[in-house]
């Protein structure tokens, strides 16, 4: 049985909590954000191109992207102090992501770059509809080292492993009060859910095919997209999925699905229910790094002590008001633009009924 989620009571208690967080906390919110960050050279182009042939832009901009940056700076802008953690190479792109990380005052201490690496670079089409699409290059598992004076080309070089993570890198850091991870960087998230299984904090992984079973098996919080949990369960079937994932991980499952909004299971077991919460109804102009937004703003809520429907509708909405803006990701809201637009939703709610 489905049960529509955001009763009156839910909207009570998230008035309530919300409002507090507004009022003041003693600091900032912690958190953590550990996936891919790449260079995203955005085209906004009038229709999708589908021919092999030269087509003309109408903007463009070169911008920090990939899951978890787009996810840290989403939290950042959200009102959270932010850790980032990701690989980079050291080519000119990895200089261009670090001084941007840089400018935008995110924590960098967890940032690895691979000598003689190629950075992630995703060429992505937004056309005027919003929708996009994106043509993404990521690192191999294994690079070759930089050729020192006294190699030739006949001797052979050793690859260097890329995919590896120093976990006591993560005691040099404070505990946040929670942390979000892809799997772009399966090593490194396996290891930060770790961490924040034994901190006791929330650990969410956004679940993106081609999911990582043994990191979602560490993770308290497991948010699939459509494709991430077709991937995982082998059906289409979104109940069956969830339920899937809730019996082999034993923890909290969703799956956003764009317009459709968020499912979720309510409850564990023979007695859990699928619950649903539409999406807000908007105009997009421009989709890029939603799903990104919606996972950090449901990860800071979760950090602040919001249940996950509350966490949800917040994250509902978040990722709304950025499909909303043509700013990339200076469109990102901060949590004062995101409670207006609840209040303001609340109260055509309140009239309409």
């Amino acid at each position: 049985m489905q049960r529509q989620g955001d009763s009156r009571g839910s909207r009570v208690n998230e008035r309530k909590l919300l409002h507090e967080q507004t009022l003041g906390m003693s600091r900032k919110t912690s958190l953590l954000a550990c996936g891919l960050i790449s260079a995203d050279i955005t085209f906004r182009v009038g229709e999708m191109p589908r021919r092999a042939e030269k087509y003309r832009a109408d903007d463009v901009r070169f911008s920090l992207g990939g899951g978890g940056a787009i996810a840290a700076v989403a939290m950042q802008r959200l009102g959270a102090e932010v850790q980032l953690a990701g690989r980079l190479g050291d080519d000119l792109f990895g200089d261009l992501l670090r001084t941007e990380i840089d400018r935008r005052s995110l924590g960098y201490g967890l940032l690895s770059c691979i000598p003689n690496g190629k950075s992630p670079i995703s060429s992505v089409f937004v056309d005027d509809s919003g929708e996009r699409q994106i043509v993404n290059y990521r690192q191999p598992d294994t690079v070759l080292p930089p050729k020192s004076a006294t190699d030739t080309d006949t001797e052979p070089r050793e690859s260097i492993e890329t995919t590896a993570f120093d976990a006591t890198r993560l005691q040099s850091i404070d505990t946040p009060d929670a942390v979000l991870v892809d799997t772009r960087w399966e090593a490194a998230a396996i290891q930060v859910l770790a961490f924040a299984r034994q901190a006791g904090i929330p650990g969410v992984i956004d679940g993106e095919a081609p999911v990582s079973h043994t990191a979602m098996a560490l993770a308290s919080h497991i948010a699939f997209s459509r494709q991430g949990l077709r991937n995982y369960a082998g059906v289409d079937e979104v109940e069956a999925g969830l339920r899937q994932a809730q019996t082999e991980f034993a923890c909290w499952v969703a799956v956003t699905d764009g317009e459709q909004g968020v499912y979720w299971l309510e409850g564990h077991g023979a007695e859990s229910r699928l619950a649903h919460m539409p999406a807000f109804a908007i105009t997009s102009v421009d989709t890029l790094g939603a799903g990104d937004v919606w996972h950090a703003a449901f990860t800071l809520q979760l950090a602040r002590g919001a249940c996950e429907e509350v966490a949800i509708r917040f994250a509902n909405a978040a990722a709304a008001l950025k499909c909303q803006s043509n700013d990339g990701l200076d469109g990102i809201p901060s949590t004062e633009q995101v409670m207006r637009f609840l209040q303001a939703d609340d109260e055509v709610q309140r009239v309409s009924h």
